[in-house]
């Protein structure tokens, strides 16, 4: 940019120079289109940057949502190991229930034996009486 001015700067004094009054009106006439030129160079610079500048910002409020996002995997992530720790515990209380429940089971198939026999002692009993 600044080497397009330098060049423009050098030509104007040159046309002033060696053209005298037509230098000057040359250097109008091409003084329009130059300054149009340079003109339209800056304001694309300017919507280039601008454009950058739209593309961070976008950036950036993805980089907060996925950030926020993380957070709340990361404590339904906590939330699910307890719970897990939890049912775990569950099952092996259940287990042990479940074990529980069979011995008993076992024990009072082994006194319903033992009642009927003592039924059948006592029947015997009276009838012998």
């Amino acid at each position: 940019m600044n080497n397009v001015l330098l060049f423009i700067s050098l030509f104007v004094l040159a046309a002033a120079q060696f053209g005298g009054a037509n230098g000057y009106m040359w250097v109008s006439l091409l003084l329009v289109p130059i300054s149009s030129i340079i003109s339209w160079f800056v304001g694309r610079r300017q919507r280039n940057n601008d454009t950058i500048q739209k593309m961070q910002d976008t950036i950036d409020m993805l980089v907060k949502k996925n950030s926020e996002l993380y957070a709340k995997i990361v404590e339904q992530n906590k939330m699910l190991t307890q719970q897990n720790e939890q049912i775990t515990d569950l099952n092996k209380q259940l287990s042990e229930v479940r074990r529980e429940n069979a011995e008993l089971k076992t024990g009072q198939e082994r006194i319903s034996k033992e009642n009927a026999g003592l039924k059948k002692q006592l029947d015997t009993i009276k009838k012998g009486k």
